[in-house]
């Protein structure tokens, strides 16, 4: 927890200047610059102190609110969240933590390609196995479940889940990165029922607009961390 407190505050430095982390931290300006440098580390209950002001939903939104991007062709870039991995990890950690359902996860599963660096961190945190989706069949050898959605743009695309991957019984987490309609997180929950395994819940970094609501409606324990 201290090392991890220590990496967090080098990656607010990135943003912030010490006068500003001393104002939000309520710690002396000398003090953050002897951390950051590494100096010296915090203290046990510092290190808590400090870790949990930063996963307060107040502090996500308006740290990661800034390092996101949305295009007029409605493109949602999250590429610069992914440049601070400790905080990302805390603010993971924290919401999986408040998901009820969390000690009852077998497997994780995610859309290639931009659900894959979201889902592999909450895989890791889990300590559990993490299945990729993808858009086409890796080898006409292995069987595959198929789920066909249609896109914002009218275009028809299907997503393939490996049968070898998934077993009967197996309860599955189901992460991306952005959901809006909730067309791609439907399409992964159908195939993880044709399986014959069930999802217990589904974590998405954020959420564009309210139609997601809607199309998530049926699915159980949604949790969004950034809604924008």
């Amino acid at each position: 927890m201290r090392i991890m407190a220590v990496e967090t505050l080098k990656e607010l430095k990135k943003t912030f200047t010490y006068k500003e982390l001393s104002s939000m931290l309520d710690i002396q300006e000398s003090l953050l610059c002897r951390y950051t440098n590494g100096a010296t580390i915090p203290s046990e209950l510092q290190a808590r102190e400090i870790l949990g002001k930063v996963k307060t939903d107040d502090f996500i939104f308006k740290f990661f609110k800034d390092k996101i991007s949305i295009y007029d062709d409605n493109f949602v870039d999250t590429s610069k969240i992914l440049f601070y991995p400790n905080l990302l990890t805390i603010v993971v950690l924290s919401t999986l933590e408040k998901a009820s359902a969390i000690d009852e996860v077998d497997k994780v599963i995610t859309p290639a390609v931009n659900g894959i660096a979201l889902g592999a961190m909450a895989a890791y945190i889990l300590r559990r196995p993490l299945i990729v989706v993808k858009k086409y069949k890796e080898s006409t050898y292995v069987d595959y479940y198929e789920e066909s959605v249609r896109e914002v743009n009218s275009m028809v695309s299907t997503f393939y889940l490996r049968k070898d991957l998934i077993e009967k019984g197996d309860r599955v987490l189901v992460v991306d990165d952005v959901v809006r309609s909730g067309k791609t997180v439907r399409a992964l929950v159908s195939l993880v029922n044709r399986s014959g395994a069930s999802v217990v819940g589904v974590l998405a970094l954020i959420g564009v607009g309210r139609g997601w609501q809607d199309g998530l409606r049926d699915v159980k324990n949604v949790k969004v961390i950034l809604r924008l």
